[in-house]
């Protein structure tokens, strides 16, 4: 959220008293005693408040939700990560993943289409990717 602040440009104190108006165009003079008393028009300043990151930012196991994870190399620029949880079934996987049906959360919200009764189309069409995609999933069911 960005906060408008109006400075004095030599001091940069907020102390403004208005001066004069002319052509349109309002001037300002700082009311303190130390800064030069010359006229200047307006100087805005917009100050970004910064938001506090959320304090768990490292990667997760989509499968089991557990931290004992590590660093399994890279693929095409991506980093891949390894679950070290021995009760996961799920051994690598893309904290990002560049193609969506490789998402675990996209292949169960196939599945969840699916079950409701929405044709092949309708799924690749909502969930963007590839009808053969849905089938596959479809058949692994």
């Amino acid at each position: 959220m960005a906060t408008l602040s109006i400075r004095c440009p030599s001091c940069k104190g907020g102390d403004l008293q208005k001066s004069s108006k002319r052509q349109g165009k309002e001037f300002y003079k700082c009311a303190k005693t130390a800064c030069n008393p010359r006229e200047f028009r307006l100087e805005y300043t917009y100050e970004e408040q910064l938001q506090a990151e959320p304090a768990d930012v490292s990667p997760r196991c989509p499968e089991c939700q557990g931290k004992e994870i590590r660093k399994f190399g890279k693929k095409q620029g991506a980093q891949i990560y390894r679950c070290n949880n021995s009760g996961c079934s799920r051994t690598t996987f893309r904290q990002k993943y560049t193609y969506k049906a490789w998402d675990p959360n996209v292949k169960s919200r196939i599945q969840e289409l699916v079950a409701e009764g929405n044709s092949a189309r309708a799924i690749s069409r909502l969930l963007s990717v590839s009808k053969d995609t849905v089938l596959k999933i479809k058949e692994d069911k």
